[in-house]
C-alpha cells in the first residue's frame, strides 16, 4: 500500500517506550550535507493556518517585527530537533493560539541531489516524526543529521557561545581532533620529553591536580619537619639548661651534706666512739657469760647491732618518683605549644590579602581571606584542647606522683616503728637477761652508757634536727643525682638526621615542581596542536586558565573573537564570530547544513559568506513577511516508499 510523503503513518512514542530498534527497510545513513528546498507549517506559533515557504541557496526573510522570521527558524530547529532554535525544550509554546495540533514539513535535497522529506507533528502531549515515509524516534534523526547540540550550533551561528554556555567545552572537546601523545611531545624540550614520556597523560588537567597535591603533601611534611627540627633544637636547649640546673643543686646540696657531716664530725672522735661501744658491748657480754644458767646474749646483741643498722637504713630512705621523667616531657610540651599559639596568635592578627598563609604557605587572595582566618582560628583551638588534655594529663601524674608518695611515707613510718618495737624488746629481753647477776648497778649504768654511746654514735656533733636534716638532703642529693644521669644520657643521644630528610624532601619538592611546569607547557602544546589547521578565523577558544598564585589548572571555557572577549562584542561582531563557529563545527564534524543568521540588518554585508545553505533574516518596518529564494536547483525526487 502507498502513502503519500505529506501523510505518514503515525507513531506516537511518547507512550510507547518499549519502541525500540530502527524502522524496518530506513536506511540510517549519515547525510553529510543538504539544503532545505520547502517549508509547510500549520499550527505552529503565529502560523495558525498552514503557510507555505520555498527555501534556496540564499533565503531572504523580511518583515516587520512578530511576522514570523523567527518562527521559521524554530520550525526547521524542531523539526530535526525537538526543540526552539535557542535549544529551549518547553515547546508547548509552540502551539497556535487556541490549537492542540502542530505540523512542520520539511523538504530537502542531500549532497547526492535525492529529495528528502521531514515531518514533526504534536497533537496535544504525543509526538510523531516521519522521514521518507517511515516513522522513526528522535534518535534516528541523531544519527543521520547529528546530535541536537551539534546540528543547532551550525544552524544558530550564537547557540554555541550563547545558549550551550561551558557545555559548549564538553562538545568541542568530543569533536576536536585528538592529538597523538608524541607528537605533543615533540613540541616539548628533551627534558620535559624525558619526564613526561612514561606518565599517563590522557587528562592533563587531571594530572596536573594530582601532582600538586601531591606537591602540596611534600610540602606540608617539609613543614612537619622544620617543626621537629624546631622543637628538637629547643628541647636540647632546655635539657642543656635543666642539666646546668640539675648539676648546680647537686653542687649545693653536696655542699650542705658535707658541712653537716664536718659538723657531726667535728669535735667528735667518732673511732673512739666506736672502739667505747665495742669494749662496752663486751662487757657486758662478760656479765651476762657471768650467768651459765641464763640464755647467751651474744646472739641476741648481733641481732641489735644488725636491727640497729636496718633501723637507720629506713630511716634515711627517701621517695623516689617513677612518674618526675614523664611530668618533666609533658611540661616542656606545654611550654612549646604555648609559644606556638603565641605565634599564632600574632600571626592571625597580621593576615591580609598578599601575605604568604602561614598553614600552606600560598599567597593569600581575598576569595580565601576570611577562609584562611577561620583556618588559624581552629588551629589555635586545636592547640588550646590540646594543652587542656596535656595540663589534665600533668595534674592526673602528680595526682598519681602524691598517693604514691602518701603511701611511702606511711609505709617507712610503719616500718620505722615496727622497727624501734622490735628493737625495744630486744633490749628489754637483753636487760632482763643481765638482771639476774650479781653486779646490777654495773649493769645499770652500763645500759645507761650504751645508750648514751649509740645517741653519740648517730648524732655526733649534730642535733636531732640537723641529723634529721641530714638524712633529707643525702635522699634529695641521691634524687637529683639520679635525674643528672638520666637528662645527660638522654642529651648525650644522637640526634635524627633531620637535615639530611630535608634535603631529601627539597629535591623531591624541586622535581615535582619540574614535572608540574612540563604538564604545563605539554597542556599547553597539545592545546595549540588541536586548534592547529582548523578554519578558526578570528575566533580563538581557551579550554582551561592556569591561575598565577598557584599554578593550579582550572577549567575555564572562554571565546574570543578578534583577540576581545565575546561578551564585549557588538551584535555584529557577534554574528561573524557566531558564523565562523559554525564553520568550525561543520569543518570537525563533516556536516554541511544550513546556516539561519537572524537579525541580519545589523551586518551590512557578509565577509565571507558561509558553504552551504544561508537564510538571512532581516527586519523592514512596517513590511509583511516576505521569503525569496535565490538559487534553486533542481532536485531529483525519490521514488515513494511504503509507509512503516
Amino acid at each position: 500500500m502507498q502513502t503519500a510523503l505529506n501523510e505518514p503513518v503515525r507513531v506516537e512514542y511518547a507512550d510507547n517506550p518499549g519502541n525500540t530498534g530502527s524502522p524496518a527497510g530506513l536506511p540510517l545513513r549519515k547525510i553529510n550535507a543538504f539544503t532545505l528546498t520547502r517549508l509547510t507549517v500549520s499550527g505552529f506559533k503565529c502560523f495558525s493556518e498552514k503557510r507555505s515557504f520555498d527555501l534556496g541557496d540564499v533565503t531572504f526573510i523580511t518583515g516587520d517585527n512578530h511576522v514570523g522570521k523567527t518562527s521559521i527558524a524554530d520550525a526547521v530547529a524542531f523539526a530535526f530537533c525537538g526543540r526552539l532554535f535557542s535549544g529551549a525544550a518547553s515547546i508547548d509554546r509552540l502551539y497556535s493560539d487556541g490549537k492542540t495540533e502542530l505540523v512542520v514539513s520539511l523538504g530537502l535535497t542531500d549532497e547526492a541531489g535525492t529529495a528528502h522529506t521531514l515531518i514533526r507533528e504534536r497533537r496535544n502531549d504525543k509526538v510523531s516524526i516521519n522521514f521518507d515515509g517511515y516513522c522513526v524516534r528522535q534518535k534516528d534523526l541523531d544519527m543521520i543529521f547529528g546530535e541536537p547540540d551539534v546540528f543547532l550550533s551550525i544552524l544558530n551561528p550564537i547557540f554555541f557561545i550563547e545558549y550551550l554556555g561551558n557545555d559548549g567545552q564538553a562538545l568541542l572537546q568530543k569533536l576536536l581532533p585528538l592529538v597523538p601523545h608524541e607528537t605533543v611531545l615533540q613540541s616539548l624540550t628533551e627534558r620535559q620529553r624525558a619526564l613526561l614520556e612514561n606518565e599517563s597523560l590522557l587528562s592533563p588537567e587531571t594530572y596536573v591536580g594530582n601532582q600538586r597535591e601531591a606537591l602540596r603533601e611534600l610540602k606540608d611534611s617539609l613543614i612537619a619537619l622544620d617543626g621537629q627540627k624546631a622543637l628538637l633544637m629547643k628541647q636540647k636547649k632546655d635539657g642543656r639548661q635543666d642539666l646546668a640546673i640539675l648539676e648546680q643543686r647537686k653542687t649545693g646540696l653536696a655542699e650542705k651534706i658535707g658541712a653537716l657531716r664536718q659538723k657531726r664530725e667535728a669535735g667528735v672522735n667518732l673511732a673512739e666512739l666506736k672502739q667505747q661501744y665495742t669494749d662496752l658491748l663486751l662487757r657486758l657480754d662478760e656479765l651476762s657469760a657471768d650467768k651459765p644458767d641464763k640464755a647467751d646474749t651474744a646472739q641476741l646483741d648481733l641481732n641489735i647491732r644488725r636491727a640497729l643498722a636496718a633501723l637507720e637504713d629506713t630511716v634515711k630512705k627517701q621517695y623516689e618518683s617513677k612518674y618526675a621523667g614523664e611530668a618533666s616531657k609533658i611540661q616542656a610540651e606545654l611550654q612549646l605549644a604555648r609559644e606556638e599559639y603565641r605565634k599564632k596568635e600574632a600571626t592571625r592578627h597580621n593576615v591580609r590579602a598578599g601575605v604568604e598563609c602561614p598553614l600552606c604557605c600560598r599567597p593569600i587572595t581575598e576569595d580565601v581571606l576570611e577562609a584562611t582566618r577561620a583556618g588559624i582560628e581552629q588551629s589555635m583551638k586545636a592547640m588550646v584542647q590540646e594543652g587542656v588534655e596535656k595540663n589534665t594529663q600533668l595534674a592526673q601524674l602528680r595526682e598519681l606522683d602524691q598517693k604514691a608518695k602518701e603511701v611511702f611515707e606511711q609505709w617507712k613510718s610503719e616500718d620505722i616503728e615496727k622497727q624501734q618495737q622490735r628493737l625495744s624488746q630486744m633490749r628489754k629481753t637483753r636487760d632482763d637477761l643481765l638482771s639476774g647477776s650479781g653486779d646490777r648497778a654495773e649493769l645499770s649504768e652500763l645500759l645507761k652508757q650504751r645508750q648514751n654511746l649509740e645517741e653519740a654514735l648517730d648524732l655526733g656533733g649534730l642535733t636531732v634536727e640537723e641529723r634529721t636534716s641530714l638524712d633529707a638532703l643525702e635522699a634529695e642529693a641521691q634524687a637529683v643525682s639520679s635525674d643528672y644521669e638520666a637528662m645527660k644520657a638522654l642529651s648525650e643521644r644522637p640526634d635524627p638526621d633531620i637535615e639530611g630528610q630535608t634535603k631529601k624532601l627539597e629535591e623531591l619538592i624541586r622535581q615535582k615542581e619540574e614535572l608540574i611546569t612540563a604538564a604545563l607547557d605539554y597542556l599547553g602544546a597539545r592545546n595549540e596542536l588541536t586548534f592547529r589547521g582548523l578554519p578558526l578565523g578570528k575566533v580563538n577558544f581557551s579550554l582551561y586558565d592556569v591561575l598565577k598564585t598557584t599554578g593550579e589548572v582550572k577549567n575555564a571555557f572562554r571565546f574570543t573573537y578578534g583577540g576581545r572577549d565575546y561578551r564585549k562584542l557588538s551584535h555584529s561582531e557577534r554574528i561573524f564570530a557566531g558564523m565562523e563557529v559554525s564553520g568550525l563545527i561543520k569543518a570537525l564534524t563533516g556536516r554541511n547544513y544550513p546556516v539561519f543568521v537572524d537579525d541580519s540588518e545589523s551586518v551590512v554585508t557578509l565577509a565571507k559568506r558561509p558553504s552551504g545553505q544561508v537564510l538571512l533574516s532581516r527586519v523592514v518596518g512596517g513590511a509583511p513577511l516576505t521569503v525569496v529564494a535565490q538559487n534553486r536547483q533542481p532536485v531529483r525526487e525519490p521514488e515513494l516508499k511504503k509507509a512503516s
